[in-house]
């Protein structure tokens, strides 16, 4: 299908299930700079071709900044968060792959112990759409203490770090490699790795995967932020 904003093409001959990478899959496209007309109006067109019908779920709109996307903020959990540095968190979005997991004991090593109740674990991805540019990207990691599966139950005093070592990949370019969360984060509980100068890929989005090497991979949040 072709997409076009007051008149103005988005996407041309636009394939959702080749953009997705598969069939019943959601995606989502970002465009910036996108104003109203002169009747104060946003026109929007979805127009199919060669005789297919144009689909669509959703539309957000949301003021932004000339030239780049708001940053985005994922925590893995079900409910918005408030941090203690003043930013909203979203929903765990965006992702495929793995599980929840949330955790009654509290981390140590941050002002925000609650930021840091819960993770995606396992072998998972995230599929982050964003508009051409260069970004930068925060992945924020705790260690658990004791038997995963055991979430509800508190850590003892002096039990077992879970082991956590695994790679990170952003569009298939390592980020980490055989990174050990519990060697990382040292005497604290909490570990944030930041990265600059990432792009999308051809579909625009910022492809994360994380692939266990030992143990299974985590992540608790990832922030987004353009460059």
């Amino acid at each position: 299908m072709t997409v076009r904003a007051n008149g103005k093409t988005l996407l041309t001959r636009f394939d959702i299930v080749a953009d997705a990478g598969a069939s019943r899959t959601a995606d989502v496209k970002v465009f910036t700079d996108i104003a109203p007309a002169a009747d104060g109006l946003l026109h929007l067109e979805f127009s199919g071709e060669d005789g297919k019908q144009a689909l669509l779920s959703a539309i957000e709109i949301l003021p932004g900044f000339r030239g780049h996307i708001r940053p985005v903020r994922l925590l893995a959990r079900q409910t918005p968060y408030y941090s203690n540095d003043s930013h909203w968190w979203s929903p765990d979005n965006y992702f495929e792959g793995g599980q929840l997991a949330a955790y009654a004991a509290p981390v140590k090593g941050t002002d925000d112990p609650e930021l840091y109740e819960t993770e995606r674990w396992g072998n998972f991805s995230y599929a982050i759409p964003v508009t051409p540019g260069k970004y930068s990207v925060s992945l924020h990691f705790a260690v658990r203490h004791g038997d995963w599966d055991q979430s509800s139950s508190p850590s003892g005093e002096g039990a077992t770090p879970v082991t956590h070592i695994f790679n990170v990949f952003c569009n298939g370019n390592a980020l980490l490699r055989n990174f050990n969360l519990v060697k990382e984060a040292g005497q604290n509980d909490v570990a944030i790795r930041k990265f600059m100068g990432l792009e999308p890929n051809a579909q625009g989005k910022l492809l994360l995967s994380f692939v266990p090497v030992e143990g299974y991979a985590t992540v608790t949040g990832i922030e987004v932020l353009p460059q």
